[in-house]
Parts: structure tokens; C-alpha cells; sequence
């Protein structure tokens, strides 16, 4: 009989050691898959963030405002009959402005 108790008294050892075992690479799993989900929380909170000023952006493009900017400044498109002038500095007028300096 107690043989018996000893055999159990190892047995119940044994098994507790091993799910120490388990339980620290469990636990280890557990924060490296925390800091996974930290990592892709905080990614998409960044995309949201994109995805907003996309959308804002898009919003604006769509406004005939924002188009007739981006269509002058990029494009240079003007309207029918308007005049467009463009002023040049010449080297002699750069010179007398740093000699005024």
C-alpha cells in the first residue's frame, strides 16, 4: 500500500512539473501574441487615419473648387478668353536686388 502512495506521490510530481513546463511556454505565446495584437492595432489605426484623409482628400478633388485648382496648377488649363502672365527676373535685376541688400 505504500508503494502505491509512493508511485502516485511521483506521478502527481511528474505531471505538475510538466504543466509548469507547458504553462511557461504557453504564457510565452500568450505576451508574444499580445504584442502581435498591440502591433496590428496600432497599424490600423493608422490605415483608418490614411483611409480619412483619402477619403477627405477624394471629397475635395470631387469639389469643383479643388478640380479648377488642381486642373490650373498642374495642368496650367485657364479659363476661355483669360490671360495668363508669367514674370521673369533677368540676372541684371537680381544683381541690383543683393546689391541692395
Amino acid at each position: 500500500m505504500q508503494n502505491r502512495f509512493k508511485l502516485i506521490y511521483i506521478v502527481a510530481i511528474v505531471l505538475l512539473i510538466y504543466s509548469l513546463f507547458s504553462l511557461s511556454g504557453s504564457y510565452s505565446d500568450y505576451t508574444q501574441l499580445q504584442a502581435k495584437k498591440q502591433e496590428l492595432c496600432e497599424r490600423a489605426e493608422r490605415l483608418r487615419q490614411e483611409n480619412a484623409r483619402l477619403r477627405a482628400e477624394i471629397a475635395a478633388v470631387e469639389s469643383g473648387e479643388a478640380m479648377e485648382r488642381l486642373a490650373r496648377e498642374r495642368l496650367g488649363f485657364v479659363r476661355p478668353n483669360e490671360k495668363i502672365f508669367y514674370f521673369i527676373e533677368s540676372d541684371d535685376t537680381e544683381r541690383t536686388d543683393r546689391e541692395n541688400d
